[in-house]
């Protein structure tokens, strides 16, 4: 019997040229924050807690790495993107669109990263809705 033959098409091939990185994203899920949040009356001079979710593209050669600690030095850490998300919390943003706009600001600035988006959610603004939040995108 013959070995079946593969060809890419030439959409899948252009996507797979060097031009063109194919991503793998790195998702930081529900990270918690408590700060004073809000421009509200009610909220005002309060801790809320803060949820963020960000995830990162990098081109995906990056995760093709040795599994050790020496194999991460030419992968992506991606505490550094934990680290940026901590440093804006410590500017003390008022607003979601103020800190989700910050944060996305910071990680595309990141070597490596070629799009990231950001997600800002907080609990409870209103008694019916559980959770409010907005979403960013920076490429």
């Amino acid at each position: 019997m013959a070995a079946a033959q593969f060809t890419l098409s030439k959409d899948l091939a252009d996507l797979m040229s060097k031009d063109t990185p194919q991503l793998a994203h790195i998702t930081l899920e529900q990270i918690a924050i408590d700060m004073e949040f809000g421009i509200a009356p009610h909220e005002l001079g309060k801790l809320q807690r803060v949820l963020v979710d960000v995830t990162v593209g990098i081109d995906d050669q990056n995760v093709y790495i040795d599994d050790s600690a020496e194999g991460l030095k030419n992968g992506f850490d991606y505490s550094v993107v934990y680290e940026e998300v901590m440093n804006v919390a410590r500017q003390n943003p008022k607003l979601m669109e103020t800190f989700a706009n910050l944060i996305g600001n910071a990680l595309i600035k990141l070597p490596k990263v070629l799009e990231c988006e950001v997600k800002i959610s907080k609990t409870r603004i209103w008694e019916n809705v559980p959770t409010t939040s907005l979403r960013i995108y920076r490429k």
